[in-house]
């Protein structure tokens, strides 16, 4: 909406969900000093830059039990608008959070404590100090060569931060960078069926999740921005949507989820037949890819791009009053009626003459 953002830079007003007594209980983020941080890191050891990386986290977060606290209130928030990150994986890992932890898992609870930053009133950048201490760790797990699932998600955690608080540029930029990570490590192509049948069930959900995610932020960064250059690859009509999110965030056993993620939804799936939120998400999406296309990159062929306009708007239009109804059941958010709604607008303004389009 082009407005500005009011956040503090130097606190985290968070409301910790296991304890309704700290409900507006502030974390204080006084051991914050970035460029001491940055300066007594070794960036050509890296078992230095691995242990200096992790100290830093671990004084920034403050201890783990407030790691907890913060990640327990985005499983049950955030989480739910950017569903990619394995609830079950990460509270194992933070069960045994400490100086000697991976620093990317250090960096991906950095990244968490980053995006439950909750507004105070005050005109201040949302740029802070804490913003750029992951932006930098980020880096310097890349320097390093460490990439990793943790990695994918960070990068995912903060261009989903920038695009909420209006960053655009760097949101457009971290996109590419979050596509490229994800590409490195090979998630573009777990969102095909040919799995085999031996690999993980959980960390293939986790990774094609994460995948969606890139190729959903990517076709929303476009439509705001105008490009018809993506970064992501265009999906078919048979690969696999997210199961349903509620059953991924919440099931502790990932056994129980072994059947629903070898037999998931796939992107031709009816839009009658009911689909977790992410799906939903996925297939708007998917959509509004063809609607970025259609609009700034047309063919020269006139009648063939009046007919795709015509074809895309009947399809969001239908689509339009299941997303409203969902949106009453979800709550406040629904991303893939938003998506659905300025598609439509899109791919009206396509159809109209130049001189109506100015």
């Amino acid at each position: 909406m082009r407005k500005i953002c009011a956040y503090t830079e130097d606190t985290v007003e968070t409301h910790f969900a296991t304890n309704p007594n700290n409900s507006h209980r502030l974390f204080e983020l006084h051991n914050l000093h970035l460029a001491n941080t940055l300066a007594s890191i070794d960036l050509f050891s890296h078992g230095t830059l691995q242990q200096s990386m992790v100290d830093s986290a671990m004084r920034i977060m403050g201890s783990p039990n407030n790691m907890l606290a913060i990640s327990t209130e985005f499983f049950v928030g955030t989480h739910q608008r950017i569903p990619t990150l394995s609830r079950y994986r990460f509270n194992k890992n933070l069960q045994s959070l400490s100086p000697g932890s991976r620093a990317d898992f250090a960096t991906l609870c950095l990244s968490i404590l980053l995006i439950q930053q909750m507004p105070t009133g005050k005109t201040t950048s949302v740029q802070s100090p804490l913003y750029v201490a992951v932006k930098n760790f980020i880096n310097l797990l890349e320097l390093s060569n460490d990439l990793s699932i943790d990695l994918a998600h960070c990068r995912v955690l903060v261009t989903f931060y920038e695009m909420g608080h209006g960053l655009h540029t760097a949101a457009y930029i971290s996109i590419a960078a979050s596509a490229r990570t994800a590409r490195a490590l090979g998630l573009h192509r777990r969102i095909r069926h040919d799995v085999r049948v031996e690999s993980d069930k959980l960390t293939l959900e986790e990774e094609r999740r994460t995948w969606w995610a890139i190729l959903i932020m990517d076709r929303f960064i476009n439509l705001c921005n105008g490009d018809a250059v993506f970064v992501t690859d265009g999906s078919e009509r048979t690969d696999p949507l997210p199961i349903e999110d509620l059953l991924w965030s919440e099931i502790p056993d990932p056994a129980d989820l072994e059947r629903l993620i070898t037999a998931p939804p796939t992107l031709d799936t009816p839009f009658t037949i009911t689909v977790g939120q992410m799906a939903r998400e996925c297939q708007i999406s998917h959509l509004a890819g063809r609607v970025v296309r259609h609009v700034f990159d047309p063919t020269p062929d006139r009648n063939f791009n009046v007919e795709e306009g015509s074809q895309l708007e009947r399809s969001l239009r239908a689509y339009l009053p299941l997303l409203a109804d969902e949106e009453l059941k979800i709550g406040k958010y629904c991303g893939a009626f938003g998506v659905c709604n300025r598609s439509v607008a899109f791919s009206l303004i396509s159809s109209m003459t130049p001189s109506l389009r100015s």
